[in-house]
């Protein structure tokens, strides 16, 4: 008796996986996360400089970016955001609420999705090379000392 043996049908190939459009930046704290461009690189690093010199602060990942928060454990408080694409980076902070309007009036700087209704704000980074570092700096500390209670909210 003669044994018929069945060929199984050949196995589909799976569409090749889109590429990134940018690669994903090495940093130590992070490892493949996707801050944009390297030129963006030494952007966040300079923020993260100016954040860490602050008293009691910490930098964590949240919603797939950079964040900094004062304070410890459950008490701790987001006052920047930060975040890169290839093109431009921006910034997310909270504003004195005295100075907010005047800040309005820069055109880099814009009321910030999801949280302006709470008093945050957006600086727009077009060119890594063109940074008003002064202001970043200025909005870092008015946001660190809104959200730590030093300056009224």
């Amino acid at each position: 008796m003669a044994t018929t043996t069945k060929k199984k049908p050949a196995a589909k190939k799976k569409p090749a996986a889109k590429k990134p459009a940018s690669k994903p930046v090495k940093t130590e704290k992070y490892g493949d996360l996707k801050l944009g461009l390297p030129k963006w690189k030494p952007v966040h690093a300079r923020i993260s400089a100016i954040c860490a010199a602050l008293p009691d602060t910490s930098e964590v990942m949240a919603w797939g970016h950079p964040n900094w928060k004062v304070g410890k454990g459950a008490k701790a408080r987001m006052f920047a955001s930060w975040g890169a694409g290839e093109d431009m980076a921006s910034m997310g902070v909270m504003t004195d609420p005295f100075e907010r309007k005047v800040l309005l009036e820069d055109e880099r700087i814009t009321v910030a999705k999801y949280v302006g209704h709470k008093g945050w704000i957006s600086f727009r980074m077009d060119d890594p090379r063109k940074i008003d570092w002064e202001l970043v700096e200025r909005l870092l500390k008015t946001s660190y000392a809104v959200i730590s209670g030093q300056i009224p909210s």
